[in-house]
């Protein structure tokens, strides 16, 4: 839209001041003095030169009218003095000329002059509402400062005009122009002249700006168009940076309220390292009461307030930061995971540093943004979570209780203390120390010295003694050296305290329910870095489970021993001699840990020979071992009161019916008995079997069944078990063995009897040497591990043996 305009009645600009001035009276006047002095004097050259300087002087100080009237005076006056100047002529004419240039000169240098104040005003008016746009202050403040300078430097009246209406208006309301939103050119405003131009700032179209002057010597020439709209530009520009300005305030105010509100701490750093930004979780982290406190520190000022570590424990410089990396020049700088110890309280907070660098055109770091996340919640958690799964694990790893507490202590460190103990009540009052940890290994050897050359007992009046008695937790902040030195014995003792190094440390319980079965000492070293109530707590949980863990040890060590002993009693013994006989045995429970399982054998004497059983129960575990011992005890009572298999077995069957639950037992019964006369050189053999594999005799290498095998004991009320009566020649071996043995898996299936009698056959009639055999074709055969328990007995008739005869 083109400037719209009301014009005066000349071109003189508004900026050049009004027409007549007093230099125009005092000039005339001074030219009429010289007139008469010329008249007086008559000496033409001076009086010329006079006149010439008169209209110079007004062109120095006055408005070009004033000079080009002091101009023609000056020529009249010239013209005038023929009436009494004599000297008529060249000289005459050649004043004339030189006073009407020298008027014509001072005319445009006066002219000139006036040109060049009006530029000089255009040009401060053009850089004031400059410099209101180069400091953005608010929309109402930038119209105000506008106004005032257009008025009355400009204009008489002056208003902004936006879309939605009037911004601001200054001036006498008398010469208020209404031609805001009118397309005429000319306003009639009386003898005043008026300019309207519209306020265009960025392509866009943000209103008018109307100026006039009211009936007074002041009036808008053309120039003052072209100035107007220019000035209209730097207006506009102003405005514009005004609302620029509202709403960066306004994103501002917001943006600052987002961060506030923020959990994570946000700085910004400059290029130099100095914050120049801090939001209240910032402040709040740092510890600083203000932000100007923070702005005014010295780049790392504030880093000397907390004691900095990584996650290895390891110090962590300002320079490791991500954010001075970035400033560095590092084109990338990783987060960082801190442990941060607050001096003055003690505090541990875990803090993850994150940083992104704000580039220039020129590829500089000019800001840094520094985003600090309080993780100390979750990192607590994740360290609980982990130390507690690896306390579980390792306490898992051992029954023993030595290994077990030991495991606690190791544990413990460095996760959660510098070093860890584990006390237990000891033999005559003592709290004994079975567990120490430390972060150094040559402390732990110290640690033991220590307690070994001062032990601890309950009765003394102590920590340790009072959390074992009443199941309590302890915690002591800040051990001072004056605590050490009242609790030492001697200057060795406290030599000794000191070089362990005792920060803080937390006692607490190895509770099973309302049971204390020792207790658990955590401390660090570093006195800044002290427990906290999450610490505490943690402590006790896994106190809790090492009681826990202990109390499973030692009851699994008493059962053990129990177990130990009771398999050993049931555990088949060694076979005893028997006259006229050499025997062998092997024995395998099945699993690595089992001293005894469901098989059984036994020899002893039995009439006039011995009874040798062999047998397999059914079922595992204690139940079997239980039902072993019930069926080897019962046949070897009845085998030696009786010597008879038959009534052994019948009697065994009893037994068994006699169980609260059904209870099967197989079991072959054999009565050895070599012939008196050893001139024979043979032996009988009574035979009984209770649903048990047969057993082989081996004769001359030829292996061969033996016996009848009847149903097994505990079946039935009724059962019958006859003998059988087998003759053994010299040489002659029997082998008696379980069904582990033909039940052992292979890749081809079970071993079963026929490969067993195969194995058998040639092999050396030697028991051992037999048994050896058979031990090496299952062990070829095996695959996998071994799921039944195997038994074997051989025995060899060597000979009757030779009775001495006393002579009476």
């Amino acid at each position: 839209m083109a400037a719209r305009l009301g014009i005066g009645e000349d071109e003189r600009s508004a900026l050049a001041g009004p027409p007549w001035s007093v230099a125009a009276p005092v000039a005339a006047t001074a030219i009429v003095a010289i007139t008469v002095v010329d008249a007086i004097a008559g000496h033409f050259a001076i009086i010329t030169a006079l006149l010439v300087l008169a209209p110079l002087g007004c062109a120095l100080v006055a408005r070009w009218r004033d000079t080009a009237l002091a101009a023609v005076l000056a020529l009249v006056a010239a013209l005038v003095s023929l009436a009494w100047n004599s000297d008529f002529g060249t000289t005459y004419a050649i004043g004339l000329v030189v006073v009407a240039v020298g008027g014509l000169v001072a005319v445009q240098i006066a002219l000139l002059r006036a040109a060049g104040e009006v530029s000089g005003e255009r040009f401060r008016l053009l850089a004031e509402i400059a410099d209101i746009g180069s400091r953005p202050g608010s929309l109402t403040a930038t119209v105000e400062r506008v106004l005032e300078i257009l008025v009355p430097v400009f204009a008489d009246f002056a208003r902004l005009d936006a879309a939605g209406g009037p911004l601001g208006e200054r001036g006498a309301l008398d010469v208020r122009p209404e031609v805001g939103r009118r397309p005429e050119a000319v306003v009639a405003l009386g003898d005043g002249t008026a300019i309207a131009v519209p306020l265009q700032a960025r392509g866009e179209s943000l209103g008018f700006l109307e100026v006039a002057f009211g009936p007074t010597h002041r009036h808008y020439a053309r120039s003052d168009v072209t100035f107007a709209r220019v000035l209209a530009g730097r207006v506009a520009l102003a405005l514009d940076n005004a609302g620029l300005s509202r709403e960066l305030s306004a994103a501002e105010r917001q943006l600052d309220t987002v961060l506030d509100e923020l959990a994570e701490a946000v700085t910004v750093m400059d290029a130099e390292g100095r914050v120049i930004y801090a939001n209240d979780a910032a402040l709040d982290l740092l510890r600083i009461s203000s932000a100007e406190e923070l702005y005014a520190a010295e780049p790392g000022d504030t880093m000397g307030r907390f004691a900095v570590h990584d996650e290895h424990g390891e110090t962590v410089s300002l320079q490791r930061l991500p954010g001075f990396r970035l400033l560095s020049g590092e084109p990338d700088a990783e987060p960082l995971l801190v442990r941060n110890v607050v001096l003055a309280t003690g505090e541990e907070r875990w803090l993850v540093n994150k940083a992104t660098a704000v580039i220039d055109e020129d590829g500089r770091t000019v800001r840094v943004v520094n985003v600090i996340e309080d993780v100390t919640e979750s990192r607590r958690r994740e360290l609980a979570q982990r130390l507690l799964a690896d306390a579980s694990r390792v306490l898992g790893a051992s029954l023993d209780p030595g290994e077990t507490l030991q495991h606690v202590a190791e544990a413990a460190v460095p996760a959660l203390a510098d070093w860890c103990g584990v006390d237990v009540p000891g033999a005559g009052g003592e709290i004994a120390s079975v567990a120490v940890a430390h972060t150094d290994p040559q402390l732990v050897a110290l640690a033991r010295r220590l307690r070994e050359r001062y032990p601890v007992r309950m009765d003394e009046q102590g920590r340790i003694g009072e959390v074992i008695s009443t199941g309590a937790t302890i915690l002591v902040e800040g051990v001072t050296d004056e605590m050490l030195v009242a609790y030492a014995l001697d200057d060795e003792h406290l030599e000794m305290l000191r070089a362990v190094g005792l920060g803080s440390l937390v006692m607490v319980p190895l509770a099973v329910g309302d049971q204390t079965l020792g207790a658990l000492t955590l401390a660090r070293t570093d006195p800044l870095r002290r427990f906290s109530a999450a610490d505490v707590e943690l402590a006790e949980e896994l106190g809790r489970r090492a009681g826990t863990a202990l109390l499973n040890a030692r009851l699994y060590t008493e059962h053990a021993a129990i177990s130990e002993t009771l398999q050993r009693g049931l555990r088949p013994p060694e076979l005893l001699d028997m006259p006229g006989f050499s025997a062998a045995s092997r024995y395998r429970p099945a699993g690595a840990i089992n001293l005894v399982g469901g098989d059984f054998y036994d020899a002893f004497p039995a009439g006039d020979g011995h009874m040798l059983i062999i047998g397999d129960v059914a079922g595992q575990g204690a139940e079997a071992a239980v039902l072993t011992g019930l069926a080897r005890y019962t046949l070897r009572g009845v085998g030696q009161l009786t010597g008879d298999p038959s009534q052994a077995l019948s009697r065994l069957n009893a037994a068994l019916r006699d169980q609260p639950e059904m209870s099967l037992v197989t079991a072959v019964c054999a009565h050895l008995r070599a012939d008196a006369d050893p001139e024979a050189n043979a032996a009988r053999m009574l035979l009984a079997n209770a649903g048990h594999p047969p057993p082989i005799l081996v004769r001359a290498g030829a292996p061969v069944l033996v016996g009848r095998t009847e149903t097994l004991a505990g079946a039935f009320d009724d059962g019958e078990w006859p003998c059988t009566e087998v003759a053994l020649e010299h040489g002659d071996t029997l082998l008696l063995y379980t069904d582990g043995v033909i039940d052992t898996v292979g890749e081809r299936g079970r071993f079963g009897e026929e490969r067993l009698l195969e194995c058998l056959r040639g092999a050396p009639a030697d028991p051992p040497a037999l048994l050896d055999r058979v031990d090496a074709a299952l062990d070829a055969f095996q695959r996998g591990d071994q799921r039944d328990d195997t038994a074997m007995v051989a025995v060899r008739f060597v000979g009757a043996p030779v009775v001495a005869t006393r002579r009476g």
